[in-house]
């Protein structure tokens, strides 16, 4: 075994630290994108409900004779999206309010101390300086 400081151990634990990095990373982007779907699904489904909102104010039947509904189905259509649309949103929120904000400093932590274990195993550095 290598005492502490010597070339092969910074390595390792370099090593170590990149693969917990990218473990961690991973799942806090994951945990980002799924708050990012439900948040873009949300918001792409109340456009299409605002847009029949608009069609059923203005008693235009383009869309509702496009697909070949009645005015009721296009109305209960146009609330279920719309109803869809805000539950995708909230929860989109939910997740961003719950999302884990120890790990996230974590994270920021481990790469700030990876970032000082490769600053000290630049050649010609000397801790100190």
């Amino acid at each position: 075994m290598n005492p502490p400081g010597t070339p092969e151990t910074d390595s390792q634990a370099i090593a170590t630290l990149r693969r917990d990095i990218r473990d961690l990373g991973h799942k806090l982007d994951s945990y980002n994108a799924r708050m990012a779907g439900a948040m873009g699904a949300g918001v792409f489904l109340l456009l299409l409900a605002l847009g029949g909102a608009y069609d059923l104010i203005n008693h235009n039947t383009s869309i509702r004779g496009a697909i070949g509904v009645s005015e009721a189905a296009f109305r209960g259509l146009v609330i279920a999206l719309g109803l869809g649309g805000a539950v995708l949103i909230l929860l989109g929120l939910l997740l961003r309010w719950r999302r884990d904000r120890e790990q996230e400093t974590k994270l920021a932590g481990m790469e700030q101390e990876l970032a000082r274990f490769e600053s000290e195993d630049r050649p010609g550095h000397h801790p100190g300086s």
